[in-house]
């Protein structure tokens, strides 16, 4: 009995201080959130984050030093959609470092399908989600159903088109790297059209005179003429096109981190929106300027 009750305090004498230390031990850390998104989304991302609080932000306006190094205004979107995107991920409860990395546009649907990372940085169409339900989460809509619109932008001289019948008499140029985009551009049957990922190619086409006229997301001079590489250009006055569809970010259901953070994301999106965050930086930022929501649509 005495060998028992020996064996039984030498056994509390091992084992008390180790749950002690169980118990003492701090919080389980969340560690690294990792985004991956395309290096010019990055590099303007940080350019405009740069010495600013990013839970602070509530201003999305581009400053002259920042439009001065980042004008093309399909890339601008995607930098707001990145500032959104870590708002919401933070607002909604995630914790620890959020890291944004570079990789090649064309690689981070499939590595976050595959598993190979957690979430992409830029919103994609829905429709490129529905066959991959069982490898991704998809959030709420950051851009919503109507909201995409494009405008069109002549060099140098202004035009005046008032009805779909006038815009295919003339020879068009936009971005090849948005698929919903490309859709509607060629269903319009305009006289001809021409596609570049490069926005710097697509502004000297259209000025050289290889096209007549570009179409591109507002900016937040809608309005007016736009300074770019040392051309002017004119928006086209009381018209604009509009793109089907809605955008999303995508999370891996294959991560370990997939489905908390997805959780995470859906609360914080829906603070940004019931705060009017989404909706202030979409306007502020020039994609849904004011001076264009009277603007008639083409299609």
């Amino acid at each position: 009995m005495l060998q028992s009750m020996g064996k039984f305090k030498t056994l509390l004498v091992v084992a008390i201080p180790l749950l002690l230390s169980v118990l003492c031990l701090p919080a389980r850390a969340e560690g690294t959130t990792v985004i991956l998104a395309p290096a010019p989304v990055v590099s303007g991302f940080r350019d405009f984050t740069a010495g600013r609080q990013l839970s602070d932000i509530r201003d999305y306006r581009f400053n002259t030093e920042y439009s001065a190094k980042h004008q093309d205004p399909f890339t601008n979107l995607e930098v707001i959609e990145l500032v959104l995107l870590v708002q919401a991920l933070q607002l909604g409860g995630v914790k620890g470092e959020i890291k944004i990395k570079s990789a090649p546009s064309f690689s981070i649907l499939s590595k976050v399908e595959k598993g190979e990372a957690l979430l992409g940085g830029v919103s994609i169409w829905r429709e490129r989600t529905q066959s991959r339900a069982k490898s991704l989460w998809v959030s709420d809509p950051i851009i919503r159903q109507g909201e995409f619109q494009l405008g069109l932008y002549s060099c140098g001289r202004p035009m005046s088109i008032i009805d779909l019948s006038g815009l295919q008499q003339f020879r068009l140029s936009s971005h090849a790297n948005w698929p919903m985009v490309t859709e509607l551009l060629q269903s319009l049957e305009v006289a001809d059209l021409s596609l570049s990922s490069d926005w710097n190619q697509i502004v000297k086409q259209s000025c050289s005179g290889a096209s007549d006229l570009i179409a591109a997301p507002f900016t937040a001079s809608a309005d007016r003429p736009l300074q770019y590489l040392e051309k002017l250009l004119s928006p086209v006055p009381g018209v604009k096109l509009k793109v089907s569809g809605t955008r999303h970010f995508i999370i891996s259901r294959l991560h370990p981190k997939g489905k908390r953070t997805y959780f995470s994301l859906q609360r914080g999106l829906r603070k940004l929106r019931v705060k009017g965050n989404i909706a202030r930086a979409l306007r502020q930022s020039g994609f849904l300027p004011q001076a264009t929501a009277n603007w008639t649509f083409l299609n």
